[in-house]
């Protein structure tokens, strides 16, 4: 499922900083420039040291990440043996998701939506792309702090 402009989400570098937490916001979710689109407003990603910081300017933040799957796709991953009604591993499995790193292409490719950002099909891409910096953690089990 991989095409031009598109990353493989075991290529992404989970960032370790908060400087490595706003540059993948920046690559992974729809910015404009170092503005964060989120539902109703835009908000500067220096501004952000987590992305709980939403939760200051709405009480239910919406943002637009690259990524397109399908729920059909979801629904299958869900009920193979291996991930029996778990999200856990769905994009590690190229076939699934596409990610996009040009969020030209993304627009173009007609699949943005908004999400909340407690959203548990995404909870593995918010960890992968931002780390402990999503509000996630994972050792095991998912922990929100």
């Amino acid at each position: 499922m991989e095409t031009k402009n598109t990353v493989k989400f075991k290529d992404i570098e989970t960032p370790t900083t908060v400087e490595g937490f706003r540059e993948n916001l920046m690559k992974y979710y729809v910015c404009h420039g170092r503005k964060l689109v989120v539902q109703g407003d835009l908000v500067s990603v220096d501004d952000l040291e987590c992305l709980d910081d939403l939760y200051k300017i709405t009480p239910q933040p919406m943002i637009t990440p690259q990524v397109y799957y399908d729920i059909d796709d979801v629904h299958k991953h869900m009920m193979s043996p291996k991930h029996l009604l778990s999200f856990r591993g769905l994009y590690d499995d190229d076939e699934f998701a596409t990610i996009y790193e040009n969020q030209k292409d993304f627009i173009n490719s007609g699949t943005p939506s908004w999400v909340k950002i407690d959203n548990q099909i995404l909870r593995d891409f918010f960890w992968k792309t931002l780390g402990d910096f999503s509000g996630y953690s994972y050792n095991g089990t998912w922990n929100t702090s």
